[in-house]
């Protein structure tokens, strides 16, 4: 596919995207919460405000098929079926307009390693999958010089409201806040720093390894309880894996860009993009 039609592509899923926004991740001088040593970012980051959409991550694949497959349930719920190495080149996509350019280096299609400073150096800016410190920070950082953390994303360390609108997504022990499925992303609450669902609706793939064949997942799911939505809950994936229904992507754009929604792709700037997908297949957490 030539870049012209490339570029179209993904001018179009722009316009087409009611989410393509960022958030700012500040507090450069936070030591990591006690409670589970994690959340310890010396830098300023952006974290998307919603999980990646299947429309949105529809329109990588349209542009390049390198980039892998995927599930969707509808245009503004979370994308699903993505495995971690399909999950990093969507990143790759975004930064460079190739899946195979960017942060995440390949060697004849094959996932070789992560190089962020050096996609840096060449792209400026790049986006990547949040690292597990950076995906926690996001959620749970509370900007309180006395009370830096909270156990919920909501800024609180009481149980989540549970349900439609007014709460969060994830599994009460009785029934599921919306039918034991993903709904669409900005559907529930603003969460303390900005952003929507990182407790419940999906569990997200983080650029961290869990063991030498698993990376970690965070913030839960649909299927997870109010204790799976919390900071205490770490989750684990096999990378290759495209089996879950409840697994999405949410990603973060290093170093913090000075316009977040412009991206250079050959040379040329186009617009980012947010928003769809979902569903269900539980996932084991500890």
């Amino acid at each position: 596919m030539n870049m012209l039609l490339k570029m179209i592509l993904v001018l179009v899923a722009a316009s087409t995207s009611t989410y393509a926004d960022f958030v700012t991740i500040g507090g450069t001088d936070v030591a990591a919460d006690s409670a589970t040593s994690y959340g310890s970012v010396n830098y300023t980051y952006q974290i998307s405000r919603y999980e990646v959409t299947g429309m949105e991550f529809g329109a990588a694949v349209a542009a390049d098929p390198n980039v892998g497959t995927y599930g969707s349930d509808g245009a503004n719920t979370p994308v699903f079926y993505v495995s971690w190495y399909e999950a990093v080149k969507y990143c790759n996509w975004l930064t460079s307009g190739n899946a195979y350019l960017g942060a995440y280096t390949h060697g004849g299609g094959t996932f070789a390693g992560i190089d962020r400073a050096g996609a840096i150096s060449t792209y400026g800016t790049v986006y990547v999958l949040p690292t597990e410190d950076e995906w926690y920070k996001a959620a749970y950082w509370r900007d309180d010089p006395v009370d830096q953390w909270s156990l919920y994303a909501n800024g609180t360390d009481t149980t989540p409201t549970w349900g439609t609108t007014s709460g969060w997504n994830y599994y009460n022990g009785e029934d599921y806040a919306y039918g034991g499925d993903a709904w669409g992303v900005g559907y529930g609450v603003q969460e303390q720093n900005g952003t929507y669902d990182m407790m419940g609706n999906v569990s997200e793939w983080t650029e961290s390894v869990y063991d030498a064949s698993r990376r970690v997942l965070r913030g839960g799911s649909f299927a997870d309880s109010s204790l799976g939505v919390s900071s205490l809950t770490q989750g684990r994936g096999n990378p290759s894996d495209e089996l879950y229904r409840n697994v999405g992507v949410r990603v973060v754009a290093v170093p913090e860009p000075s316009t977040v929604l412009l991206f250079g792709i050959g040379g040329a700037g186009a617009f980012l993009l947010r928003r769809n997908k979902r569903k269900n297949n539980e996932l084991t957490h500890e």
